[in-house]
């Protein structure tokens, strides 16, 4: 997370201290050492720190005290969906939290990425201001929408929701620090945000509530839980050097999500703080409650994550082949 997005949630949470969020970036980056058995591999995985859900597995694999028997972990932040891609495109360390879209476009760019694991399936949200009566698609017509971040695939997400309700609406795009600020001076905008900030917002904002989830407009995945947002990529050159020990590492990491308590109380306890440290921890409660947190291998939704990736492709041409494509993009898993 930036600096100046930090900066502007401190300011927003007021009175919480603008430095304590610069420190716990600065901190940050250093990253931290899980491990230091010589006789393990090392990996390096990058998640950020306002990732909620999407790092689920990996900490529940921690928390279960078996990865410590399988390699040393280096725990990295990226500050943006910019930097993110760029570690992947370059091939910057060997696990990946984000969006899956992202690493779609990293893979169609060159990058050696392959998903590995889905864990989120709602994380995106339309807030607006507070009036009588159920919100609908309708009440959107003719107004301005920001969307933040502006890498977020919910712009893309909204645009085919107006598209199919016959809606006029001005999109912008800007970056999380910007909300922060317009909502300081303007409580009656649009804004679409991802969670945990949806819940950050509504909670602090006398004006502004949660309207929509944009993932449950979309109802034809045959599991029915949303869209595959979100979850963990590998480094396809370390999976070739190691791949019995990252065949168990994922393996781990979803038996370990598949058997913990989903309530946000639990969940919460296996995500280090100094990981959910940006935000609040009873917003990252609110948050947990509102994602959907279900582990699956990507190989295993295949036919959704391809639906998802041609639901974003708004040119209709991105891809030459989808299931092509879909097939080299996800990680084959080994079961055993």
């Amino acid at each position: 997370m930036k600096r100046k997005t930090l900066l502007a949630i401190a300011l927003f949470l007021a009175p919480l201290s603008a430095a304590l969020y610069l420190f716990l970036f600065q901190k940050s980056e250093n990253g931290i050492l899980l491990g230091q058995n010589k006789n393990l591999p090392t990996f390096t995985l990058y998640t950020a720190l306002s990732a909620t859900s999407p790092q689920l597995p990996f900490w529940l694999a921690v928390k279960s005290g078996e990865l410590s028997k399988l390699a040393n972990f280096e725990v990295k932040t990226w500050k943006s969906g910019e930097q993110l891609k760029t570690l992947a495109l370059k091939g910057k360390g060997d696990f990946w939290v984000g969006h899956s879209d992202a690493f779609a476009r990293v893979r169609k760019s060159g990058g050696p990425v392959k998903m590995a694991l889905i864990s989120t399936w709602k994380k995106f949200y339309l807030l607006g201001p507070a009036r009588p009566g159920i919100f609908a698609w309708k009440d959107l017509n003719n107004q301005s929408v920001i969307v933040s971040p502006p890498t977020s695939p919910a712009g893309a997400l909204l645009k085919y929701i107006t598209k199919r309700n016959n809606l006029q609406l001005n999109l912008t795009f800007r970056e999380l620090d910007h909300i922060f600020h317009v909502l300081q001076q303007d409580n009656q905008s649009y804004v679409l945000v991802p969670e945990p900030f949806a819940s950050l917002i509504e909670t602090k904002s006398a004006h502004l509530k949660i309207l929509k989830n944009i993932e449950s407009e979309f109802s034809d995945s045959a599991i029915q839980l949303g869209l595959p947002v979100a979850g963990i990529a590998i480094n396809e050159n370390t999976y070739k050097q190691q791949k019995d020990v990252i065949d168990k590492i994922i393996n781990l990491m979803l038996s370990a999500s598949l058997s913990v308590d989903k309530s946000e109380n639990t969940l919460i306890q296996a995500i280090p703080e100094h990981y959910i440290a940006a935000i609040p921890m009873e917003i990252n409660k609110l948050s947990l409650a509102r994602e959907t947190f279900v582990a699956r291998r990507a190989s295993d939704v295949r036919a959704e994550i391809k639906n998802y990736l041609t639901l974003l492709d708004e040119t209709g041409n991105y891809y030459d082949s989808i299931d092509d494509f879909t097939a080299d993009f996800l990680m084959a898993h080994e079961t055993k």
